[in-house]
């Protein structure tokens, strides 16, 4: 979603951005930036000119550069990985950057395009609380889902692990018998009954 931010500002939100990036006005409200994914641009991802631009959860992979800033921006819970510079802080230190993430941050599959947050990762409960609008994720998740807000676009769920299966040899169980197997994904602990068929 882009709304025009000529009047006062603008909102650029939820949009997956391959080799694009995104700029702001000189002019103008401050703008809206979150829940934003940009990889793949030889440039800057995020280009903030404005004051008091919001740059909230977004996640920015494989640029030049992450995100440029020319002015006193607030720039939170931002995840900035494989870009040659992360942030370029031109604010003259007025900009405000704090709980971002420079370092993996354990996407589920990058390379396949999927920057959702795997189990472990970093980002995880790592953010800063920001409240409305910022408390929901690209999906529609709600913020947070554990501790804390997520760094990142995505909020971490059980439902981005794939399933895991359980076998166990037959040797291992009486028919009639009941046994505990320990699920890892999601974590669960759960009791079957074994009943075996002639």
């Amino acid at each position: 979603e882009i709304t025009d931010p000529r009047a006062s500002g603008g909102i650029v939100r939820n949009n997956v951005i391959e080799k694009g990036f995104i700029v702001t006005r000189a002019s103008g409200g401050p703008s809206l930036i979150h829940n934003n994914v940009l990889f793949g641009s030889t440039g800057s991802g995020i280009l903030i000119t404005q004051p008091n631009d919001q740059v909230y959860n977004n996640t920015i992979y494989g640029q030049n550069v992450g995100i440029t800033v020319h002015s006193c921006a607030l720039i939170k819970n931002n995840i900035i990985f494989n870009n040659t510079i992360p942030i370029d802080n031109q604010s003259g230190g007025c900009a405000t950057i704090q709980s971002n993430l420079t370092s993996d941050p354990l996407f589920v599959n990058s390379q396949n395009r999927d920057f959702r947050l795997s189990v472990g990762s970093p980002a995880i409960d790592a953010g800063a609380t920001l409240g409305a609008p910022y408390d929901k994720d690209f999906d529609g998740v709600s913020r947070p889902q554990g501790l804390a807000y997520d760094i990142g676009a995505y909020e971490f769920t059980s439902s981005t692990l794939p399933p895991t299966s359980v076998t166990l040899p037959v040797s291992t169980v009486n028919s009639g018998a009941n046994f505990n197997a320990v699920i890892t994904n999601p974590p669960s602990v759960e009791t079957w009954a074994a009943v075996f068929s002639p």
